[in-house]
């Protein structure tokens, strides 16, 4: 199949220092249990998650962020983790069996990825210090 604008939600999540073993494994982890469209771990500290919208990518990308949010408030690990989210159209490839076959691209992928650096940047500033 060739490729097509879609309209997706698209989710980042950003750590500044990048991810640890341990913290990368449970945001992978949860990219998977919501059952995202294609998901990808971009260098450095970066994980960008696509839900197609008319699959109800709006309530899939709730529950990731509701999981996300979960962590943050619940393990010092994941505590400067910054995420963003935004809905637009991006260039998607699929498969013949019709799965995403690579990452979309988009101007909605931009802008998530600046929303998440900004927030992670602001857990980092509001962060205690370690003594």
């Amino acid at each position: 199949m060739s490729a097509k604008r879609e309209e997706c939600v698209v989710v980042c999540m950003y750590e500044n220092s990048g991810f640890t073993k341990a913290n990368y494994f449970q945001v992978r982890e949860a990219c998977i249990d919501a059952q995202s469209d294609y998901w990808g771990y971009i260098n450095p500290g970066t994980f960008l998650v696509f839900f197609l919208q008319q699959k109800n990518g709006c309530n899939r990308r709730n529950n990731l962020i509701s999981r996300m949010k979960y962590l943050k408030n619940n393990s010092s690990i994941h505590a400067t983790i910054g995420y963003g989210s935004s809905l637009g159209k991006v260039i998607v490839s699929f498969s013949v069996t019709e799965k995403i076959k690579s990452s979309p691209l988009g101007m909605a992928e931009n802008d998530v990825v600046d929303m998440a650096r900004q927030n992670s940047s602001l857990a980092v500033a509001t962060s205690p210090v370690a003594t």
